[in-house]
């Protein structure tokens, strides 16, 4: 411990990573919006890299620009700018954001920037979503996104291509509002770019490597081994690769994140689920929390002691640093496949004129819990303790709604699973049948509407007159709905469509045939959703247990004040109800927040409007698809689809051939 405290304390002669230094970084006034420009370049780069000279020997090395130390563990990474996590962009709500995004992987892998929890109201084409809203950013190639910051709050951005943000291309989005914007601004002093967290789980391979192994050999619940803060964690005493022994000592540890405050002071910290696979229990030693906000939304607040925070989740809070003065660990827990693999982390809140030395070893308040994970329908739980919790639905949206007479003009249910089937991309059935694998070699799709999700080969958004609406196809299209279940693999561009302006409203569930487990963090682009419900039912939950349960009024739902939210946890055998007016023209992708689900195909795109409604294409916005579209996979499926596929080739015709029409 003595070690630790000797580098967290070097740690403060060293100036904090460049928050203040970028012009939209300032105190916002109504009415006064800036232009804010900032250059990524994305690369591939390295932990402990030739940067970070002798860190973790010299810990004073570690803060050296360019410096990634992680967790101790040398390994490569996808860097913006060569930071992980990358800048962070601070802006004003209503500023225009002017992000030019250089692609420079040396092995020629093309990316997007997803700009999570930004509605992109009138500039639909910058949501990151490659092959949807745009073509990928080729190597070499530069894409600028261009965007209004709103809504204000909390939010992130990150890679939206293969399995770029489990390596590192992620980093923090805050949109920020004048005083007396916040309905909670009353009840905090400090709002500081140094309390943003970004927490997640870190694994020491490559993500891509990690999954090819899953995907092809075992099954292993045990490979996130580290959780970091802000880009910093101790997994892993550093030896040196040259075996050179600097004054006796052969190996150390990295440093951790260190968060100053001052005695009597209270500070709104924001916490960014970054993960790619695990949810975490965050707790700081002797001090409550008061959330008082969720996914960038104000909420009425409400103190709690520990909270549970899923893949692309964010929370805000008030901390009161009125506490006893000293340095208290701010604890976090790895849940799901991280607690398997006893992966936890730490940071130190340390509050400023007392040594580091002062280490209080208090351990955690254990009475109110947000958010917790639903294990089953009697029993809620978080690592082991009792708690008093406050359910995600609980949480009470800061202004007065109340949705008890609306009505909705579109209602899906979109269930989710895992489907043992012979998927054809990871399994030969001819040479080795996934029915006749052992259990840790067998293979389970993960599927929404028992239907695996396929990007297009051409940006449906920006290249309607490309499209081949055979791509398309959703739950009205299939076969006898077990088809998908029991066969191969149902691939398509799997599509719902709303009318403009429509009350939607889904129900999402989680039917839990293969597996208990903690549920799927999905998330909404284009749109926030007030959450008008969350349960768990059972172990399981079928379609048509869930269809009769709502036809009986047996789901419950609150309509005043429901949170408003972008992504949420739906548990296993359980539902989220989620309504959302759709007055954002565009395609926008739904999705599990688990990287290698949504690799794997657990999408949809939710199409609002039509291409009428939407604003016109940029000026030069880059095009892409071959000839003929070669790579455009097709679905398997029996003749006896052909008159259900038939009638969405018609129905999209139709409404391109209305386009055209339009446009003359």
């Amino acid at each position: 411990m003595a070690a630790l405290l000797l580098k967290v304390s070097i740690s403060l002669l060293i100036p904090l990573a460049s928050y203040g230094h970028h012009p939209c970084l300032r105190k916002c006034i109504a009415g006064h919006s800036m232009q804010c420009h900032y250059n990524f370049t994305i690369e591939w780069y390295h932990t402990l890299s030739k940067a970070c000279y002798d860190c973790p020997f010299n810990i004073t090395d570690c803060y050296r620009p360019e410096c990634i130390a992680a967790d101790g563990k040398r390994r490569a990474v996808i860097a913006i700018n060569r930071q992980v996590p990358g800048p962070s962009v601070h802006v004003c709500e209503g500023d225009e954001v002017i992000v030019s995004v250089q692609n420079m992987l040396e092995d020629g892998l093309a990316t997007t920037i997803h700009w999570h929890g930004q509605h992109m109201l009138g500039t639909p084409y910058m949501d990151g979503v490659g092959q949807v809203t745009q073509c990928h950013i080729q190597h070499q190639e530069t894409f600028v996104y261009h965007f209004m910051a709103s809504p204000a709050g909390t939010h992130w951005y990150h890679a939206h291509t293969g399995m770029q943000t489990a390596d590192g291309l992620f980093g923090p989005l805050i949109v920020h509002q004048p005083a007396g914007a916040d309905p909670s601004d009353n009840l905090y002093d400090q709002d500081l770019p140094e309390h943003v967290f970004t927490v997640y789980d870190w694994s020491s391979e490559l993500s891509m490597a990690t999954y090819m192994s899953v995907m092809h050999d075992v099954f292993d619940v045990t490979l996130p081994r580290s959780i970091l803060v802000n880009g910093r964690g101790q997994g892993y005493n550093v030896t040196d690769k040259y075996g050179i022994i600097k004054t006796n000592l052969t190996h150390a540890q990295t440093p951790l994140e260190v968060v100053h405050v001052q005695k009597g002071s209270r500070y709104r910290l924001r916490f960014i689920g970054a993960s790619s696979v695990c949810p975490l229990q965050v707790s700081i030693d002797n001090h409550q929390l008061i959330v008082i906000a969720v996914d960038g939304q104000p909420l009425d607040p409400r103190p709690l002691d520990t909270f549970i925070i899923n893949p692309g989740e964010r929370y805000d809070f008030v901390l009161n640093a009125d506490e006893v003065p000293g340095c208290y660990w701010i604890r976090l827990i790895g849940l799901s496949d991280c607690y398997f693999a006893k992966a936890n982390g730490v940071a130190i809140l340390h509050y400023e004129d007392v040594s580091l030395e002062n280490l209080l070893e208090i351990l955690p308040f254990r009475e109110k819990l947000l958010n917790p994970i639903l294990d089953d329908t009697s029993d809620i739980s978080a690592h082991g303790w009792n708690h008093s919790v406050i359910l995600t639905d609980d949480m009470r949206f800061a202004l007065h709604t109340n949705f008890s007479e609306q009505v909705v003009d579109f209602k899906y249910f979109v269930g989710m699973d895992f489907n043992k089937n012979d998927n054809t991309k990871y399994n030969n059935k001819d040479l080795y049948p996934v029915q006749t694998l052992p259990l840790l070699k067998s293979h389970y799709t993960p599927v929404m509407d028992n239907i695996t999700f396929m990007l297009p080969p051409v940006p449906v958004l920006s290249q309607p007159e490309d499209m081949d609406y055979s791509w398309f196809c959703n739950r009205s299209t299939l076969p006898d709905p077990d088809y998908c279940f029991s066969q191969d693999l149902c691939m398509c561009t799997h599509l719902l469509r709303v009318h403009l302006n429509q009350v939607v409203e889904l129900i999402v569930f989680h039917e839990g045939r293969v597996f208990s487990e903690n549920g799927h963090s999905i998330h909404l682009h284009g749109h926030s959703f007030h959450l008008l419900g969350l349960g768990k039912i059972g172990s399981s939950l079928s379609r048509a247990d869930l269809e009769n349960l709502e036809n009986n009024g047996h789901l419950r739902r609150n309509f005043i004040q429901p949170p408003v939210r972008d992504t949420v946890n739906v548990p296993d055998g359980g539902y989220a109800i989620l309504r959302f007016k759709a007055n954002n023209p565009g395609y926008w992708f739904f999705h599990c927040h688990t990287d290698s689900h949504l690799q794997q195909g657990m999408a949809l795109l939710i199409q609002v409007g039509d291409h009428s409604n939407l604003p016109p294409l940029p000026a030069d916005f880059p095009r892409c698809g071959g000839m003929g579209f070669s790579n455009a996979l097709r679905w398997p499926c029996p003749d006896n689809l052909s008159a259900g596929a038939n009638k969405v080739v018609i129905f999209f015709s139709i409404h391109l051939v209305s386009l055209v029409i339009i446009m003359l």
